[in-house]
């Protein structure tokens, strides 16, 4: 992980303790390198530096360690903490440990780094009398005389691997927790990144966020795999864990708005399904299938039945449950009882015609009608594209539905766009052929006011802005832009605030037509170009919308300019 060299050796801080080698024998030879495995050593060492003519290391969840001669002496102080950064320097040693900075002077004497602004340091380096620390939420900090704090934060999420991604109205937010492929704690600090016009980040009292719910307005929730669930309101932060609450763990893995209250599931648990009702007292739930145990996502249907999907290691699969009619189904894959493409299921969601789409590690299913999965004999039916079965190479890491009822649907290749059915191809986009931040999606949010899709990687956040919204009830929003349209402007022009798939005729003034679509949702879009391909003419074009039932119209109009 890191390496440090004192006089005429170098020292490695490895996943199997330190190892080191003098600089004058031959480190290619295995046999040349001493190793420090045993102890406490034994765990690993991730940080190491040199400083006052000796080596330090730390062992996570142990302590700080000093070498004294041929010994390795551990320090009485700042001990059992997740050390990231040990920095030497010349009349100080810098420590980042969970949430503080600590210093050490030549004369062995501690001192914290006061200031409210460090969060999660990182990394630190010091220039011309001030500290520049790397925070997990505040960016780079500058600490200057009197512990004075200066923030430089870039515009975007505080976080680099998007885990989830959370839709309100007017705002996206990004939380980056989660946990490891074993389903083991990653001990990543507790972010939420909201997005409204410009990026902030704040701070909060879990780590390893799984899961978010901002659907009520006095209250929003979090799920965490170390801590529970946090509820954040105006009166304050009520965290439930297995202390207070029926949680019999704290790994809670995703949280599902009912119309009833929150679903909660927890991992690894009898009673894996917990629902938090409005007027704050629990029910729990467990199913007969040890599958149940081990969830790691829900969702909601038409019908008010959660869906939860089970990770792999717990058996894979789907649990679906009703708690009206108190019936609950396993679906796999095996004829007849589910028939899913494989029993990994990596993802879902509901459609808007109420259809599930399953994303899994070959390919994607979907069940047109979930309510006839208790009946039993029901099977995932698998959409054709392109002769075979849609993407059945790839694993399916997210999926998205947006205003039009289009399909995004995230891999480890990058990301592709459906149309309904999933039997048309509208845009693939990766890493070569967009600005994406890299090809592994992990999640997918839609905005379904502005029609901006958010993409969530390994490496960072990226948009697009999509021509599909979520439609109205009527026609009293019509927004068409650009307008008017110069003749040096080669985009869409965007007709947003329509009906829910409306009809849409572009004519010139004297009637003839020029183009016409169905909208994606709320949002239609014209090119500029007649039906022969060919870009109009200056002049006033005529804007005729119909609602899908024919029962409401709108007229706007286009002014295209030299």
């Amino acid at each position: 992980y890191e390496s440090a060299i004192l006089r005429d050796s170098i020292f490695l801080a490895t996943e199997k303790g330190v190892w080191c080698g003098s600089l004058k024998a031959n480190l290619l030879d295995f046999n040349n390198w001493k190793k420090i495995t045993s102890g406490e050593f034994s765990n690993g060492v991730k940080v190491i530096t040199t400083f006052n003519n000796t080596i330090y290391t730390a062992v996570d969840d142990s302590g700080l360690f000093r070498k004294t001669g041929s010994n390795w002496n551990k320090e009485s102080f700042l001990q059992n903490l997740i050390y990231t950064k040990l920095k030497g320097l010349d009349s100080k040693l810098l420590i980042c440990a969970g949430s503080s900075l600590w210093q050490i002077n030549i004369q062995n004497i501690v001192t914290e780094v006061a200031s409210a602004q460090i969060t999660h340091p990182n990394d630190v380096i010091e220039r011309s009398g001030n500290l520049y620390i790397g925070d997990e939420a505040k960016g780079i900090l500058q600490i200057s005389t009197g512990n004075i704090a200066t923030s430089f934060i870039t515009s975007g999420p505080a976080i680099s691997s998007i885990w989830r991604i959370g839709q309100e109205q007017n705002s996206t937010h990004a939380i980056g927790g989660g946990y490891s492929k074993a389903i083991t704690s990653l001990n990543n600090v507790g972010i939420q990144s909201t997005f409204i016009n410009d990026w902030s980040n704040a701070s909060l009292s879990i780590s390893d966020i799984t899961d978010l719910d901002l659907s009520d307005p006095s209250r929003s929730y979090f799920a965490s795999f170390n801590d529970g669930l946090l509820q954040k309101s105006q009166q304050g932060e009520l965290k439930y864990d297995i202390s207070n609450s029926p949680l019999q763990t704290n790994s809670v893995t995703a949280i599902e708005r009912g119309s009833d209250g929150l679903w909660v599931a927890s991992y690894n648990t009898n009673k894996s399904l917990q629902l938090l009702l409005n007027d704050g007292s629990w029910e729990s739930f467990s199913f007969s299938s040890l599958q149940s145990k081990f969830p790691v996502d829900l969702l909601r249907d038409f019908d008010n039945s959660i869906w939860m999907r089970i990770s792999p290691q717990g058996g894979g699969g789907l649990v679906v449950f009703n708690k009206q009619s108190n019936t609950n189904v396993y679906l796999s894959d095996q004829g007849s009882q589910g028939g899913l493409p494989t029993k990994n299921v990596s993802s879902f969601a509901m459609d808007r015609e109420g259809q599930v789409w399953i994303g899994t590690e070959q390919g994607v299913a979907f069940f047109s009608d979930p309510s006839l999965i208790f009946s039993g004999n029901v099977n995932a039916t698998r959409p054709i594209y392109d002769s075979r079965f849609l993407l059945r190479d790839e694993n399916i890491t997210a999926l998205a539905v947006d205003g039009g009822n289009r399909k995004w649907i995230g891999t480890e290749n990058g990301v592709w766009l459906f149309d309904a059915l999933g039997e048309k191809l509208i845009h693939n986009f990766t890493v070569d052929n967009s600005p994406l931040l890299s090809n592994f999606i992990q999640c997918i949010g839609i905005n379904n006011t502005s029609g901006e899709v958010f993409f969530g990687t390994n490496k960072g956040m990226a948009s697009f802005r999509s021509d599909a919204t979520i439609g109205n009830e009527n026609f009293n929003h019509v927004k068409i832009f650009p307008n008017p349209v110069t003749a040096h402007f080669n985009g869409f022009v965007a007709i947003e605030g329509l009906t829910t798939d409306s009809f849409v005729k572009i004519t010139d003034v004297a009637g003839k037509l020029i183009w016409q679509v169905v909208a994606n949702g709320g949002t239609a879009s014209w090119n500029m170009r007649d039906t022969k391909g060919n870009r109009v003419e200056t002049g006033i074009y005529l804007v005729f919308s119909t609602s899908a039932d024919g029962a409401d119209k709108n007229i706007g109009k286009i002014a295209i300019i030299e």
